[in-house]
């Protein structure tokens, strides 16, 4: 899904971008008609830009998140098992801050524990080197396994009303979990190398 969002705020970039050269070009064109006016055309013109700039910023760095929001609050939710992983490709965001895309090979267990087979696309940040084996939470879709997101942990343990799902999967799975957490993008990796790094800072 991280894939599919990318190319969306691509495709958004690049209607901003003919938008913002369009308003450029007719204020050349037929500045003899607005000169009398020049301060106030100029206004309007930046607050232009910084509209659509911002709308698209706010997309580009929520698309996800919000996603995410709604699949938690309509309990569109399933656990995964992270199998393995191989690198995509880099991207960057609208703060021209980088990322890494990774696919990942998951088994995915719905909330009657049918097993799926599913590989998801996922954006993290830079400091992912490599993928964990282990468990997460992953917004889920009958039909739709291709548009998982990874949820962060924090999300789900700070939501009561998940308590019994998050039950019936310890008893019947007994998973192991990765710590998913949000640092310059999405973080994956055990809780050991969590407490590692918890010592070590």
């Amino acid at each position: 899904m991280q894939l599919k969002l990318y190319k969306r705020s691509t495709i958004l970039l690049s209607i901003v971008v003919i938008c913002e050269l369009t308003g450029i070009i007719l204020l050349l064109k037929y500045r003899e008609k607005w000169l009398d006016h020049k301060i106030a055309v100029i206004l309007a013109f930046a607050l232009f830009l910084l509209l659509i700039n911002g709308i698209f910023s706010y997309y580009d760095l929520n698309a996800d998140k919000n996603l995410i929001r709604k699949a938690v609050s309509n309990g569109d939710v399933a656990l995964a098992k992270i199998k393995d992983g191989s690198f995509v490709r880099f991207g960057r965001d609208a703060r021209l801050k980088n990322h890494v895309f990774w696919k990942l090979d998951v088994e995915i267990y719905d909330n009657e524990m049918k097993k799926f087979d599913a590989q998801i696309i996922e954006k993290f940040s830079l400091h992912q080197t490599a993928i964990p084996k282990g468990y997460v939470y992953v917004t889920y879709v009958e039909g739709k396994l291709d548009e998982c997101l990874i949820i962060p942990n924090m999300i789900i343990s700070s939501i009561q009303e998940y308590k019994p799902l998050v039950e019936d999967y310890e008893k019947a799975l007994k998973p192991k979990y990765l710590n998913a957490y949000i640092n310059d993008g999405l973080i994956l990796e055990t809780y050991e190398d969590s407490l590692k790094k918890s010592k070590e800072a």
